[in-house]
């Protein structure tokens, strides 16, 4: 589970160790990498040298050294090459360095830096010497690694709630207040790796590369037919499992879209299943189950997240600023709010996503009502709530609600308190400064943190990779042709006469 950083070119794109690394001295460093050796250069040498030593290669962004931590689960990175910038970034972003071969073959005698560190040979003993010595304390890592205390949290036979508790419980306030953004950063002492919450698959997975791309939210519920939806909701998921094992790529989806379509001027009705609440719910019941597996294995496939929680149906300009005051009890519930409460009640969905609007003069993402008396105490939730996208921007905001004026604080706090758990956008990182003007506790920071981690738990992605079954996914499922006639289907089945 370990990761070799591999960049051996020079700024001329000139290979210095091009007479020392041979394919023998590759298949060396391969006694002690278990998974994968990637090279941060697009180079075709290097990926033959690679797949001829029977590891997968990956060959990432040569020039955004800090996406290497998308590939990395137990976080050791070693960076061969003496830019001190990879380094720099490697470690800003939450990665282990240590010191790479170009240290150690130019490292003097009584020399200072890797040298001093690690007491290494200096530059009077040969590359062959240095060489094998890279190797030893490359394997002496992951030996002292594997070999660390195992805390509670990383006990396996333990449930996901109490290694999700003991995890928080080990946690700086800081570190807390980093894992309650869209986009965290690695905890590496903690073996937790940096993770992008903010992934879609409406119909497929989104912005990732190749994959199967199905008819519309709005098209697809014009089959009627719950088996084919089911369908492609699962093979989306088999694509996105892949995507996570070989890219990195998060395993929350934000998806399905269960809100009422009764106007065309909104402008995202195509993401809805229309405009019947019925419909809708059988509909999202058939998504949900697909994304997330039928519940018979430990962990679940992906996180589905029913949205926009809640009376979000346009108009689409106005969802900064509009306030719901004037929908009857009876609407509330018999149009708006049906459908989220037969799926919570009915499936294991995992995430809700406040919306925008405001219900009776709070946004929704800062309403109690909707978050907490209604969602968690009457419905019995208790998995994730995210927010829409700087919808908490919305808070402090002029032009917008702007219920705290220029206090990003007491917006973030205001929010956490009323039920939200994980923000997407960077409101969050002012919980610190919330806590010390006693607006929130500590608390409460880490009843929001439980559920985000305890989410992550639920995935398996805090355990071996072969403990998951979802982890077999092959490349070859990638818009196969299983999924591409699918989607053909499913667009033949679309077609309404009206």
């Amino acid at each position: 589970n370990h990761l070799i950083s591999l960049d051996m070119m020079d700024e001329k794109g000139v290979d210095p160790y091009n007479d020392v690394l041979t394919l023998e001295k590759y298949r060396e460093l391969f006694g002690y990498v278990k998974h994968r050796f990637t090279g941060m250069d697009y180079v075709a040498y290097y990926e033959e040298l690679i797949r001829g030593c029977g590891a997968e290669a990956e060959i990432i962004f040569a020039n955004n050294p800090k996406a290497i931590l998308n590939y990395t689960k137990n976080v050791l990175c070693c960076d061969i090459h003496t830019r001190q910038r990879t380094k720099r970034i490697l470690k800003a972003a939450g990665a282990k360095v240590v010191c790479g071969l170009d240290d150690i073959l130019n490292a003097p005698v009584n020399g200072s830096g890797c040298n001093e560190k690690y007491g290494l040979l200096g530059s009077n003993k040969s590359t062959e010497d240095k060489i094998k010595l890279f190797i030893t304390l490359f394997a002496c890592a992951a030996i002292t690694a594997a070999n660390a205390q195992t805390y509670p949290y990383k006990d396996t036979s333990l449930s996901f709630h109490e290694r999700a508790k003991d995890l928080v419980s080990r946690m700086t306030l800081e570190e807390k207040i980093n894992q309650v953004g869209h986009q965290t950063l690695a905890i590496s002492r903690l073996g937790v790796s940096g993770y992008n919450y903010w992934n879609e698959a409406l119909h497929g997975v989104a912005r990732s590369g190749i994959a199967t791309s199905f008819p519309s939210s709005r098209a697809m519920s014009s089959t009627w037919n719950l088996d084919l939806i089911y369908k492609c909701a699962e093979a989306t998921a088999n694509e996105a499992r892949w995507y996570n094992k070989n890219k990195g790529k998060g395993l929350v989806y934000w998806c399905p879209t269960i809100n009422m379509s009764r106007d065309p001027r909104w402008g995202r009705g195509m993401e809805t299943y229309g405009e019947d609440p019925y419909l809708t719910t059988v509909m999202g019941r058939a998504v949900v189950n697909g994304l997330q597996g039928d519940g018979s294995q430990k962990y679940d496939k992906l996180h589905a997240c029913l949205k926009h929680f809640a009376i979000h149906s346009g108009p689409e300009y106005e969802r900064h600023v509009f306030d719901v005051e004037e929908v009857s009890w009876r609407d509330l519930n018999e149009t708006y709010l049906y459908a989220f409460e037969r799926l919570v009640k009915t499936t294991d969905v995992k995430e809700i996503m406040c919306a925008y609007n405001a219900y009776e003069g709070k946004p929704c993402c800062g309403s109690d009502k909707l978050l907490i008396k209604i969602l968690r105490e009457q419905w019995g939730f208790d998995g994730m709530v995210v927010t829409d996208c700087w919808a908490v921007h919305d808070f402090f905001n002029e032009g917008c609600h702007n219920i705290f004026p220029n206090d990003p604080p007491s917006a973030t706090a205001n929010s956490v308190r009323s039920g939200a758990d994980l923000e997407c956008g960077d409101s969050f990182h002012t919980l610190g400064v919330a806590l010390k003007a006693g607006k929130i506790t500590e608390a409460e920071i880490d009843r929001a943190v439980f559920r985000i981690l305890k989410a992550r738990f639920e995935l398996g992605e805090m355990d071996p990779e072969d403990m998951v079954s979802w982890n077999s996914v092959s490349r070859d499922l990638l818009a196969c042709d299983e999924h591409d006639n699918l989607a053909l289907q499913m667009a033949r089945e679309t077609m309404t006469l009206l």
